[in-house]
């Protein structure tokens, strides 16, 4: 019989330098050579010699680094989280250092126009704000542990009382830290809250701190802590427990005055809903109304605050993704245990699902710290869904086969879940290990040899169907990136006016000959190409609803285990459910909407006319004020990296109806591009 654990994990070998790590590290070259090259006091040829020589000074390190990255990758960690961390360092000062010349060419204009002692206050914040995020960086672990005992009642974790759930995880630790190293057992915490969380945060040294819940804890057996434990310390292995949780501790601010702001809000909406019930006076009046102007303003300046959130966790999520890949891979090696972790990913994303199913919205805990976290709530929630209809490897097949998996995933905290766990398979068979059955489904060993449509697009021995099938899914890729591939399309226009112009001056219409070699028309027709690109993909995305639409378990069942499936291929469903999500002011975007069957929660998405900038209305109408009650919604059922239903009518039962608009925002982008295409060919 084969063992259960491998009793000594082989290495699992090094990645290939990854393409972001070359284009980062020739990138940071030039940036820092900027200033360097043009300091006002070198003469032009000492100019021209210390050009060239830090291009070939740089080009050597840069080779040196390829050469020797093993080694450095050994005493030092990845190459490619590096390079991805000094690149989001590096983007976050850019766009801070924009931040600080728009507050200082503006503001002393609209707010202090008086004396210049004001103006140099406004002059110094950028400066400000690079000394506070450098001190932030030597002392955020201390500033969070306060933070967490203040709000999370954070307690010490005593290493007896974690050998009580899991000997091995203790174990592990001290072999870590103790006997590896020589250095103490890291700061442990637990978190008494049923909420499943589990993350690491510190420096490359002993102050590094370790927390879970005791949700999780209760959820997980021995050696699944153990194999979580692990995770978090191959991520102060590859050095990748610094530079990321402190950019995520920077993201809460944001969402925090977000929190506040919201909940500031719903409380003087509820304490203006009680005056409704009192004796109507002209006091009452005034007061009602002072009342909704400043809910109202919390409610666009907390929107504000989380878009903001969204924004820069969108600048962090390809350092989330790598650093995910790495420590997938030692917490496989640490334990060589693969089966464990992949056993405590798959309890975690139904412990995820059942919490927020339980709560009725979505933790704050899960969403603001879903960077740090082993998996995505989001993720977590399709798979749990997808469990509910489906043997376990019929329902990952889509995150393991699916050839567009890795470009519908840019949007996500972590690579497909699929992947994950078949890739932990695989480290299973190469140490000679069953793959081990999770919750007693045999089906869950995904097949190995499933390769990518990519992986076979140039292959001489395909047969003519397979070719036929992987042009098809080329354009199906083609049609579903319509907005961006649409450059590719304006790019066609104006080469085909360069063409009929080559061939009117043949015939000697030369009114047509500017056209031929203009670069200012293929300027022009890129944003034709982009906005005729929007309106096909709208086309093609939101059709009209038709007569008769399918339930949502049919299709579900149909929907879910397709690996080829897209975005793109929609299916119309109505169902009956209660909404889920949160309530007032924090929910404003609904970007917390779920419908609640009886086969579990279901993502939905809601627009308005406008897009995002209908939220922002006083009067639009909100689904948010339905969450908990029974509704009707009809629309598009979608799968991507997650699986979401496009809202197009959502019916209460008292006859009410709220109507989204799916793409009609984007159309309004697309008239505007037109007119900039057309501004643009006017100047030619």
């Amino acid at each position: 019989m084969l063992p259960n654990r491998a009793t000594s994990a082989q290495p699992l070998g090094t990645p290939h330098l990854h393409l972001y790590s070359h284009l980062a590290l020739c990138l940071f070259g030039v940036f820092s050579f900027y200033r360097l090259l043009t300091l006002p006091f070198l003469p032009p040829i000492v100019w021209g010699l210390a050009f060239w020589g830090s291009i070939m000074g740089g080009g050597i390190v840069y080779g040196w680094l390829i050469y020797n990255r093993l080694r450095i990758q050994k005493q030092w960690g990845s190459l490619n989280l590096w390079a991805l961390e000094l690149w989001t360092i590096v983007t976050w000062a850019i766009l801070w250092g924009w931040a600080g010349d728009i507050l200082n060419l503006r503001l002393p204009h609209w707010y202090l126009p008086l004396g210049s002692s004001e103006a140099f206050l406004i002059l110094g914040l950028k400066e400000l704000g690079f000394a506070v995020g450098l001190i932030s960086l030597l002392g955020y672990p201390w500033l969070l542990d306060w933070i967490f005992k203040k709000t999370w009642q954070l307690q010490p974790f005593n290493p007896k009382y974690l050998e009580q759930h899991s000997p091995e995880a203790t174990k592990l630790l001290r072999q870590f830290f103790h006997q590896q190293r020589g250095l103490p057992l890291p700061s442990l915490g637990i978190i008494p809250s049923p909420v499943p969380i589990v993350f690491g945060y510190g420096f490359l040294t002993g102050e590094h701190r370790i927390l879970i819940s005791q949700g999780l804890l209760d959820r997980l057996e021995a050696d699944e802590i153990a194999s979580l434990y692990a995770l978090e310390l191959g991520y102060r292995q590859e050095r990748s427990s610094w530079i990321l949780p402190w950019l995520v501790a920077w993201l809460q601010v944001p969402y925090a005055i977000y929190w506040f702001l919201g909940t500031g809000g719903d409380r003087l909406a509820a304490y203006r809903s009680a005056l409704d019930r009192s004796p109507q006076t002209w006091v009452s009046l005034l007061q009602k109304g002072g009342l909704a102007l400043i809910v109202y303003l919390l409610g666009v300046f907390a929107s504000l605050g989380y878009g903001v959130f969204k924004f820069l966790r969108f600048l962090l999520l390809p350092l989330a993704r790598q650093r995910c890949d790495y420590g997938d891979r030692w917490a496989a090696a640490m334990t060589g245990n693969p089966n464990g972790y992949s056993r405590a990913l798959v309890k975690l994303a139904q412990a995820q699902a059942a919490d927020l199913q339980g709560r009725g919205s979505t933790h704050p805990w899960l969403e603001s710290w879903e960077l740090l976290l082993p998996l995505g709530y989001t993720a977590a929630a399709t798979l749990s869904q997808a469990c509910a209809y489906l043997p376990l490897a019929q329902a990952l097949a889509w995150d393991a086969q699916s050839p567009y998996r890795y470009w519908l995933s840019l949007n996500n905290a972590h690579p497909p879940t699929g992947d994950r766990l078949r890739q932990l398979q695989s480290y299973s068979q190469r140490w000679n290990l069953t793959p081990e059955v999770i919750f007693k489904d045999p089906e869950l060993t995904l097949p190995l040899s499933m390769q990518g449509l990519w992986k076979s697009s140039f292959s001489s021995q395909s047969s003519p169907v397979w070719k036929r099938s992987l042009w098809t899914a080329w354009w199906k890729l083609y049609c579903q990136a319509l907005p961006y591939t649409g450059l590719l399309l304006g790019l066609g226009l104006g080469l085909s006016l360069w063409f009929l112009s080559a061939i009117a001056n043949t015939l000697g219409l030369w009114q047509m000959a500017w056209f031929l070699g203009n670069p200012h028309v293929l300027k022009s027709c890129l944003p034709l190409g982009m906005g005729l690109g929007i309106l096909l993909r709208n086309n093609f995305f939101f059709p009209n609803l038709p007569g008769r639409l399918e339930a949502l378990d049919t299709a579900l069942l149909q929907h879910l285990g397709e690996p080829q499936g897209l975005p793109l291929d929609r299916v119309a469903v109505q169902s009956n459910g209660i909404i889920l999500g949160r309530s007032g002011i924090k929910n404003w975007l609904s970007q917390d909407l779920w419908l609640k069957t009886s086969k579990g929660i279901l993502r939905l998405h809601y627009t308005g006319i406008l897009g995002v900038v209908t939220a922002l209305w006083p009067m639009a109408p909100r689904p948010a004020t339905w969450v908990k009650q029974s509704v009707r919604v009809s629309g598009w059922l979608r799968r991507g990296a997650t699986l979401w239903l496009n809202i197009i009518h959502l019916d209460h039962g008292n006859g009410i109806r709220i109507q989204s608009f799916p793409g009609t925002a984007t159309v309004f982008l697309a008239g505007s591009l037109f007119v900039w295409s057309y501004s643009l060919f006017l100047k030619i």
